[in-house]
């Protein structure tokens, strides 16, 4: 295996990330669709960027399902501002110690006409470049949503990410979101899987505490504007149960959003409960409750 190659796919990978700012879209007035966060992100204020590991990595940083030796499915139920949204994800990094890969399937029901619903498609491939260091991962998506009688997305895109671990239970994560363009129509589609560029770092390990945070640029739900996410969450463990706590600010939409997680863990399995609410909006708020199995 040609680890070079790998690592300048990586870095072209996330520069066009970056750069992707041509198609600007008109202003949205609601945060830009996340679809899937997860209960465990979710409860963490959306810091999860550097942490990506099991199912769940796969929506936030595809290169964190490659962290972890094991064998994991995950169904996900969330309520958010728009829509419900169902999702079942597993990813496999154990059957081949050079590749993991990942899938998931979500169905997004609209709480109104004007709402997507529709199908959100992922697959996922990541590869440890250095053993327990670093990790790069490559996502497929691909999006079919309705509004009302009117298809708005019916596209193919592309996540990239690249987790560093230069010391023990320090993290460095970059992801680059939607790097190809799913809106051809801004009136039709404004919002709806925008381009972004995520860096983030934690520190602490599955087993006791961590803490991370998480800074996104978004630079097409705006014409002519990146806006900003900046996201905090702390994590500690009380024997088998989880507590989490987390702070977002999106300049977007000016929201203030506080969370809240709790879960239970087992060796074999898990259940995680997140909700968070705009202080500033009590209208919006996103509940996430996820059942996780694993063998690792």
């Amino acid at each position: 295996m040609d680890f070079k190659r790998i690592a300048v796919l990586a870095v072209v990978a996330l520069v066009i990330g970056a750069a992707s700012t041509a198609s600007a879209q008109d202003p949205t007035n609601q945060d830009p669709a996340d679809f899937i966060e997860g209960s465990r992100p979710t409860g963490l204020g959306g810091a999860f960027t550097s942490v990506g590991t099991g199912p769940v990595g796969l929506y936030h940083n595809p290169s964190g399902i490659a962290l972890a030796k094991m064998y994991g499915l995950a169904a996900n139920y969330e309520f958010t501002p728009t829509g419900h949204i169902i999702n079942a994800s597993v990813v496999d990094s154990k059957t081949n110690p050079n590749v993991a890969a990942g899938a998931g399937y979500s169905y997004i029901f609209g709480l109104e006409d004007a709402d997507p619903q529709g199908h959100d498609i992922r697959l996922g491939l990541a590869v440890p470049i250095l053993k327990n260091k670093i990790s790069f991962g490559l996502g497929g998506r691909y999006l079919v949503l309705d509004s009302g009688n009117t298809q708005v997305v019916n596209h193919f895109t592309l996540d990239a990410g690249i987790i560093v671990e230069p010391v023990d239970n320090f993290r460095i994560g970059v992801s680059g979101k939607n790097m190809i363009d799913v809106c051809d129509n801004p009136q039709r589609c404004g919002g709806i899987a925008p381009q972004m560029l995520a860096g983030g770092i934690s520190y602490g390990d599955a087993t006791n505490f961590m803490i991370s945070g998480d800074v996104e640029a978004d630079f097409t739900s705006e014409p002519d504007t990146v806006n900003m996410e900046y996201q905090f969450g702390g994590e500690v463990l009380a024997g088998p149960v989880p507590i989490r706590a987390g702070y977002e600010h999106r300049t977007l939409t000016e929201a203030h959003n506080v969370s809240l997680g709790l879960g239970f863990k087992h060796s074999k399995f898990g259940v995680d409960v997140g909700g968070r609410m705009d202080v500033t909006d009590t209208s919006r708020f996103t509940i996430a409750v996820s059942l996780e199995g694993y063998l690792n």
